[in-house]
């Protein structure tokens, strides 16, 4: 249990520990033959089911008989010289390389079941990703993986919404984190947003803290998993325990995918720390929201957006123990 900063810490250094222990690519080519017989759709399968989440990890059994965990990065190639196999795909790990051919869409999810933690971001959807969500959310709840859904835009549409409910409906999962609106929503069924962005009459302020406190606890209990919900203020809990954490700039709002960010990054720290979720899943808040104070700090005259998102992802990759100790603003309620 987390009571202090020193526990804090010691959870971050525990995740960084795991997440710089992964080294393996998925490369899926993208020549002209290739994505004549389906490559892309091949790369946003592997991208909805690992995509670059520290958090995946893939064994590379069974060519390898001392098979261990591995960070997964997907990217795309040039032609990979086999046009009339593909589509191809190209695993690459230390100094082995293992070349699959004729890559279906079936497949991913064999490739995928060795994860050690999921994050299902419901942000690009299409019938061929919301199958695959389903089957990757099955297939870590058979496993016992670390599983997170990020409900991106429930309530701006009919689709987003219901997919978001029946993926909770079906799938067990540690955590659920969004925004206020997109949480709303999952908990009452319904809802409607402006895009994918909270609507500004369901902030968490302090006027209406308590409030959102009861509401994140009750809603935690009825789900049974943790919720985050993300803001000016961040409410993460379980249905007897709420960390309120004041890090963070109102700037960040303006960035597209720092939530999405977040929820990569929690998922990591979930599957680090199996036993402490709540903990967890409020260490890598704190995280981010620290990130994006000192991101901010080193902002120029004439930078902009696309400036501050690399600024608070070099933040994250600079971040050490004395950082955190005297930037975490959070209280347990």
């Amino acid at each position: 249990m987390i009571q202090n900063i020193e526990d804090l810490s010691r959870e971050r250094e525990k995740a960084v520990a795991e997440m710089n222990g992964y080294d393996c690519r998925v490369l899926v080519c993208s020549g002209t033959g290739c994505i004549a017989t389906g490559s892309n759709k091949i790369y946003q399968l592997f991208k909805d089911l690992i995509g670059d989440d520290p958090s995946v990890q893939l064994e590379f059994a069974p060519h390898d008989e001392d098979a261990h965990d591995s960070k997964v990065g997907v990217h795309k190639t040039g032609c990979q010289g086999f046009c009339e196999l593909g589509p191809l795909v190209r695993i690459q790990k230390g100094g082995k390389t293992v070349q699959y051919v004729k890559v279906q869409p079936e497949d991913v999810k064999e490739i995928t079941s060795i994860c050690g933690g999921l994050n299902i971001n419901i942000g690009t959807l299409s019938k061929r990703s919301i199958e695959g969500m389903f089957a990757a959310g099955e297939r870590a709840n058979e496993l016992g993986h670390a599983t997170l859904l990020d409900p991106v835009g429930a309530g701006a549409s009919t689709l987003r919404t219901n997919t978001a409910v029946e993926l909770m409906e079906k799938i067990r999962f540690d955590v659920i984190r969004g925004n206020i609106s997109e949480v709303k929503t999952l908990a009452q069924g319904s809802g409607t947003t402006k895009g994918v962005d909270a609507d500004v009459t369901d902030a968490v302020t302090e006027e209406n803290l308590e409030e959102g406190i009861a509401f994140a606890k009750a809603f935690a209990k009825k789900a049974g998993c943790i919720v985050a919900i993300t803001g000016a203020i961040d409410l993460v809990s379980d249905a007897d325990r709420c960390y309120v954490i004041r890090n963070g700039r109102p700037e960040m709002g303006k960035i597209t995918g720092t939530g999405c960010q977040l929820s990569g990054m929690m998922t990591a720290f979930l599957t680090a720390n199996p036993e402490q979720k709540l903990e967890a899943a409020a260490a890598a808040v704190c995280t981010m929201g620290l990130a994006g104070e000192i991101g901010w700090s080193y902002m120029q005259k004439g930078d902009g957006n696309a400036t501050y998102r690399n600024r608070i992802i070099d933040a994250i990759y600079n971040m050490d123990k004395e950082t955190l100790d005297k930037g975490a603003k959070y209280e347990i309620r």
